[in-house]
């Protein structure tokens, strides 16, 4: 009788095996985040427009903690709502090709920000997220990406440039989350609350982010950065959409998150002070 060898393999071998996939990474993030006072959604799940199968999206998070001095009665809520693609990169990603101004293209539809307003608040006197986050943030935006790897048949062993699969569809997951949450605002009924809510798509990836310049001879530089933006074109149900989606390291995370934290706070303390100069007479609500 054949007896099978028992797999003597150590718990720091698993271990290895297990940061080598990312796995961990998830649950770290996760673990900060509640720790931090966020609701947290991990594996959450999607259908696959092409297959029909089921995909995960790795964690979404929002802020719930620190709010105890609002009113309710000011039935005021802002939120974002983080929708996160974690990635264990082995290598390096690069942000390239910075987004230029074109009449053809609505940046401010690359925000997911949905707002219900009751008759009678003026919400155009205080700002929103677009406002907030890409208007009047002189940061760049850029519309390229790739990482780096080497071919199976390059005899050299030269580093290449490429453009990953599964960065891809990380990133592909994400933003028809927010798209699908978007869409379930359509057909809102009405209520007296105002709200603006945020579905933000973020990378986040374990080390080496860099954006990619050109100096005045249109000569590459490199720069090494915690956080930057890539603005993502896609199909959504056969519809041209386009999102603005955060990059971000694990060395930049947190900060990343606080700096959101203040921006959702200060937007719905200024949108209590709108409210407080209105008296809304019936429950109307609309979509942005």
């Amino acid at each position: 009788m054949t007896v099978q060898k028992k797999d003597m393999r150590s718990d720091s071998d698993l271990l290895a095996a297990i940061k080598r996939s990312g796995y961990l990474l998830e649950s770290e993030i996760a673990s900060i985040l509640a720790r931090a006072g966020f609701f947290i959604e991990s594996n959450q799940v999607i259908e696959d427009p092409i297959t029909g199968k089921s995909r995960e999206i790795d964690l979404i998070a929002e802020y719930y903690d620190g709010y105890d001095n609002l009113s309710p009665d000011q039935k005021v809520c802002s939120k974002i709502n983080f929708v996160f693609e974690i990635k264990n990169n082995s290598y390096p990603l690069v942000l390239m090709t910075k987004f230029e101004f074109s009449p053809n293209i609505e940046i401010w539809e690359s925000l997911k920000e949905m707002q219900t307003i009751p008759e009678g608040v003026d919400a155009s006197s205080s700002d929103g997220f677009y406002e907030k986050l890409l208007a009047n943030n002189k940061e760049a935006l850029y519309t390229q990406y790739c990482s780096f790897g080497h071919k199976k048949d390059n005899t050299n062993n030269e580093l290449m440039a490429l453009h990953p699969e599964q960065v891809y569809t990380g990133l592909s997951k994400i933003t028809q989350y927010c798209e699908e949450q978007m869409e379930r605002w359509v057909d809102f009924g009405t209520d007296r609350y105002y709200r603006r809510f945020l579905f933000l798509p973020v990378l986040l990836i374990k080390d080496d982010l860099y954006e990619l310049t050109l100096d005045t001879k249109l000569q590459p530089e490199l720069h090494k950065v915690d956080e930057s933006k890539l603005v993502f074109n896609y199909y959504f149900k056969g519809t041209p959409k386009i999102s603005t989606i955060w990059v971000v390291t694990k060395k930049g995370f947190m900060t990343f998150v606080k700096n959101m934290i203040k921006i959702e706070r200060q937007m719905e303390e200024e949108m209590c002070a709108v409210r407080n100069t209105t008296n809304p007479k019936t429950n109307d609500a609309t979509i942005i």
